[in-house]
């Protein structure tokens, strides 16, 4: 399965929608099957407690037992979907460096949906930089067009004068909140594995010089080059001491 193949026509997904429930769930898991093997294991579920995301973890849960599920407890949730949340297994419970309130003071309150939200803080940065044609601006002004010339449904005129609200408007609740630390997890993720595999082959080859076997080395070239700098946007930093076990270890060779 080619993963980059995410783009699907209408007609598709009306095809898709009339497929039977076995016929979806098994889609579902050869998706998640491409993935996990992928990415070699090194994945996780974003799990919010709500009905999408358990319907995806028990599937995951059924083909794999070594996949962790990632519960942000940003405190706003309700304590059912807390307790819930918490009390299935392979869950990773974090919470988010600011609270809520410390976000909204710094970013800006996320008014009327997320999309909206960013709207209106692109268009102000436009106008405060003389930038009048700004995507933004085009759409909170209702001038978005579609390809055939008609105006777009992508518009939000209806929202234009939150551009003059007497208060910050962003969208970064969300990115500080919870994204931020799914990239943290990416992040562990990468750099445990690393660690894990050290400690294992120091514990076995201790009393041999150290001798590492060629697996290894592929592993960590394989970490360094898919999360370790960048690539993919999965890992895009690491410690001092992760990177010195890949130098020592390149240098034991």
């Amino acid at each position: 399965m080619i993963l980059s193949a995410n783009k699907h026509e209408a007609w598709e997904l009306k095809q898709y929608q009339s497929l039977s429930l076995d016929s979806k769930i098994r889609m579902t898991q050869q998706r998640i099957k491409a993935w996990y093997e992928h990415w070699d294991g090194m994945v996780y579920v974003s799990f919010s407690g709500g009905k999408d995301s358990t319907v995806l973890k028990h599937i995951v849960d059924c083909m794999y037992d070594d996949v962790p599920a990632l519960f942000v407890n940003t405190g706003l949730e309700y304590p059912e979907i807390q307790r819930f949340a918490m009390s299935q297994k392979n869950v990773v419970t974090i919470r988010p460096k600011m609270r809520f309130d410390e976000v909204i003071k710094k970013y800006g309150y996320p008014v009327i949906s997320k999309d909206v939200a960013k709207r209106i803080k692109d268009g102000r940065a436009a106008l405060r930089n003389g930038n009048e044609n700004s995507y933004a601006l085009v759409q909170l002004r209702g001038q978005h067009m579609t390809p055939e010339g008609k105006k777009s449904p992508f518009n939000y005129e209806k929202w234009q004068f939150l551009l003059d609200s007497p208060f910050q408007i962003s969208s970064s609740c969300c990115d500080v909140m919870k994204k931020d630390q799914y990239e943290n997890m990416k992040k562990k993720q990468a750099e445990n594995l690393l660690l894990e595999q050290w400690q294992v082959k120091v514990g076995k080859d201790f009393h041999t010089g150290l001798k590492m076997d060629a697996m290894l080395l592929i592993k960590i070239n394989h970490l360094r080059n898919h999360y370790l700098f960048g690539q993919n946007k999965i890992y895009t930093t690491t410690s001092k001491n992760t990177m010195f076990l890949i130098v020592r270890y390149m240098v034991t060779l």
